[in-house]
């Protein structure tokens, strides 16, 4: 999930992708009900109580079942927003105190190839390209196995050091993907690039 993941009931009612400036439909994430589905947006600031992020990514959930299609909630605050706090917990007084810490004006970083993949595969299969991102523009396509990035084999890195090469790298980064689409297996480049 994102730093906020709001419920489909709540994203539909308050018709949040439509104020979006730039918004994505793609998948959002697994659990045990499967792989779940929506639209990934940028907010401008994420604010709870007196605690506040800028920038937060944002999935808005378009799920009919499971849990992101509660009507009794509106979401779920996610890690993106709480690993940037020192949180304490007052049960007593019920309250709860957000102190800001290193981590908190660093900015979210989100997908800059448009290359989706669940993170449950080790097959490292593109599930979803997103829409003219640089993925798309180099010619990858839902359903092919990536093999290799910039020379480094993907059977030989986990989730972790994907994310490293392909998520938090620079945008502007030049990647040279390896690729095998049916049983053609090429070389693509593609520069990575901002898509929120």
């Amino acid at each position: 999930g994102g730093t906020l993941d709001v419920y489909a009931p709540f994203a539909a009612q308050h018709e949040l992708a439509a104020k979006a400036k730039v918004s994505y439909k793609t998948f959002t994430g697994a659990g045990v009900g499967g792989r779940t589905e929506g639209t990934v947006i940028r907010a401008r600031e994420l604010r709870l109580g007196g605690a506040s992020m800028a920038g937060p990514i944002v999935d808005l959930s378009s799920m009919s079942q499971g849990v992101t299609a509660n009507s009794e909630a509106a979401g779920n605050v996610g890690t993106g927003f709480l690993k940037r706090f020192d949180i304490t917990l007052d049960y007593q007084r019920q309250n709860i105190y957000c102190e800001p810490n290193t981590l908190h004006d660093f900015p979210e970083t989100w997908n800059k190839s448009g290359m989706v993949i669940d993170p449950s595969d080790p097959g490292f299969t593109l599930i979803d390209v997103l829409v003219d991102s640089p993925a798309a523009k180099a010619g990858l396509r839902k359903g092919d196995q990536l093999l290799a990035i910039n020379g480094t084999d993907l059977q030989k890195l986990n989730w972790a050091g994907y994310v490293a090469q392909v998520w938090k790298a620079p945008s502007g980064t030049r990647l040279e993907i390896k690729v095998r689409s049916g049983t053609v297996e090429q070389t693509l480049s593609l520069v990575l690039q901002d898509l929120l």
